[in-house]
């Protein structure tokens, strides 16, 4: 099923790309703040990448299809309390997990661009995103009541997250000289990513990026 979803997109943009009537290529990069929720707390990671524009102007002035292929970490850290008990006495055990789930990423994003004169416009775009980890990982660090403390590192896609993802995004916009492009966009993964099936956790993203147009 992923490798089917992730081929779909893939040939939809191959059968547009051939009849778009225009195609512009770039490249671009920026910061990925997650927003997880009461699970986690909000961390920074990054993206960078190709994009191609693929424009539709014999069905309208201004249409285009967006379509972005990035490499993007999206961390996130939480910390809980859980209470075991010893031979003697309770022991309280404060954990704290860190996570760097790094994806390629493909977004299709059909968008429209407002010119506004003098090379400068403004655009909307959204639409759905596949994406499959690639890296990554889960540490964490917890200390006990009774003294004792310690630390685990492993792969994220191992035993904590789900490596496949997808979702819907939406950005806004401006252009630039008809070649810097600066954007703000929200992404909402809607596949959980408790590898376990305990949590609700879904990828919760706000971008912002900026990419040069060949």
């Amino acid at each position: 099923m992923k490798r089917i979803t992730i081929i779909a997109l893939l040939a939809v943009t191959v059968t547009l790309s051939a009849s778009a009537q225009e195609l512009r290529y770039g490249v671009t990069a920026g910061a990925d703040i997650t927003l997880p929720g009461k699970q986690f707390d909000s961390r920074v990671g990054f993206h960078i990448g190709a994009k191609m524009e693929m424009g539709f102007p014999s069905i309208a002035e201004g249409l285009f299809l967006d379509a972005t292929l990035s490499m993007t970490q999206k961390p996130m850290k939480g910390s809980w309390g859980i209470s075991s008990y010893g031979e003697i006495d309770p022991v309280y055990i404060e954990a704290e997990q860190t996570l760097t789930p790094t994806y390629l990423q493909l977004a299709l994003q059909p968008a429209y661009r407002f010119g506004i004169g003098n090379g400068f416009g403004l655009f909307v775009k959204g639409g759905p995103y596949v994406a499959t980890g690639i890296f990554g990982n889960s540490k964490v660090k917890w200390n006990a009541s009774d003294g004792t403390h310690g630390s685990d590192k492993e792969g994220v896609f191992k035993h904590a997250m789900n490596r496949f993802d997808w979702g819907l995004g939406v950005a806004v916009g401006a252009e630039f000289g008809k070649h810097l492009q600066f954007t703000v966009g929200h992404d909402w993964g809607l596949k959980k990513l408790d590898k376990n099936g305990v949590s609700n956790l879904k990828h919760r993203v706000l971008s912002l990026s900026l990419a040069y147009m060949f």
